[in-house]
C-alpha cells in the first residue's frame, strides 16, 4: 500500500471510532501528530501513516471494555486479549481489506491490519517534582517492554532456523521473556493517581515524551468538533496549549529531510 492507501484505511477506521463514541458518549479527541495535521492541514500531516486518538481514562476503559465495530474493525488491548497483546494502550485495526506485518516490530500474537492508535489520558500529581518522579518510573518500565519487543524482532529476522523462535511462537512471548509482566506494571502505575481528582493529566502509557505531555485537565475541559480531511472529529478545546507544550512551535512545519513516516511497518491491500 502507498502512502494515501495507508491515510484512506486509516481514516475509515477513525470514522467507525468517532460513531461509536458519539453513540455511546465516549470522550476523545484527536491527539499527536494527527491533532496538528488538523490544525495546521486539516487533515493528514502529509507525510503521516498513522491516526492517533487519546481519551481520559474513564472513557478510555469504557472504549475498551465495550467497541464493537459497525464494518467489522477489531480492538487489540490487554482488557481484552490479555497476555496476547503487547501494548499500554490499544489498537483499532481494519482486517477486512488490509494486512500489515510486524515482525520488524512486534506488538500482538495475532495478524493485524491498518490501526490507529488510542492512548488513555491518566491522572497526574499537581506537585511537579513528584510528577516528574511518577513519569520517570513509567518511562524507565516503558522502556523495558520496547526491549523485549527488540528481542522478538531480533528472533524474527532469524526465521525458521532458529529452534528459540520456534519455541517462543509455539509456547507463547510472555512465558519465555519475563519482561511482559512489565505491560502490567505499567498500567497499574498509569492508574495510580485518579483521574476525576487529578487536576494534570499526562500520556504515560506511551513513554515517549516525558514530562513534555504533563498538562492541566482544563485543556480538556471540552471536545468540539474540527475538521480532518473530509470530516470533522472531536479535538481538546485547549489544544494550542497542550501542542505547545509538546512539541513547541507546531505551526511551523520540520525541514524537508525529517518529514518521513516513523514507523517502518510493511502495509498490504487484501483483494
Amino acid at each position: 500500500m502507498n502512502l494515501s492507501g495507508i491515510q484512506q484505511s486509516s481514516l475509515k477506521v477513525l470514522k467507525d471510532v468517532h460513531r461509536f463514541c458519539v453513540s455511546n458518549d465516549i470522550n476523545y479527541t484527536l491527539f499527536g501528530g494527527t491533532l496538528i495535521g488538523a490544525i495546521r492541514h486539516h487533515g493528514f500531516i502529509p507525510w503521516a501513516d498513522d491516526i492517533d486518538i487519546a481519551m481520559p481514562r474513564p472513557d478510555y476503559d469504557r472504549f475498551v471494555r465495550s467497541y464493537e465495530s459497525e464494518e467489522g474493525y477489531q480492538l487489540f488491548a490487554r482488557g481484552r486479549q490479555g497476555n496476547s497483546v503487547f501494548l499500554s494502550y490499544a489498537r483499532v485495526c481494519d482486517m477486512k481489506e488490509t494486512f500489515v506485518r510486524t515482525e520488524i516490530y512486534p506488538w500482538s500474537k495475532f495478524k493485524t491490519g491498518v490501526w490507529i492508535d488510542v492512548f488513555p489520558l491518566d491522572g497526574m500529581p499537581s506537585d511537579e517534582s513528584v510528577a516528574r518522579k511518577h513519569t520517570a518510573q513509567a518511562n524507565l518500565i516503558f522502556k523495558k517492554t520496547n526491549r523485549a519487543r527488540g528481542i522478538m524482532a531480533a528472533l524474527n529476522a532469524r526465521g525458521k532456523e532458529s529452534v528459540l523462535t520456534y519455541r517462543l511462537k509455539t509456547i507463547g512471548w510472555h512465558i519465555i521473556l519475563p519482561y511482559y509482566e512489565q505491560w502490567d506494571r505499567l498500567e497499574k502505575l498509569c492508574r495510580k493517581y485518579d483521574f476525576e481528582q487529578a487536576g494534570y493529566y499526562s500520556n504515560i502509557a506511551f513513554g515517549g515524551y516525558g514530562m513534555k505531555e504533563y498538562c492541566s485537565k482544563k485543556v480538556l475541559s471540552n471536545f468540539v468538533l474540527h475538521v480532518f480531511e473530509d470530516s470533522e472529529f472531536y479535538i481538546m478545546s485547549g489544544y494550542d496549549q497542550a501542542l505547545r507544550t509538546k512539541y513547541g512551535d507546531y505551526m511551523t512545519p520540520p525541514p524537508v529531510d525529517k518529514q518521513v513516516s516513523q514507523h517502518g511497518y510493511e502495509y498490504y491491500k487484501l483483494f
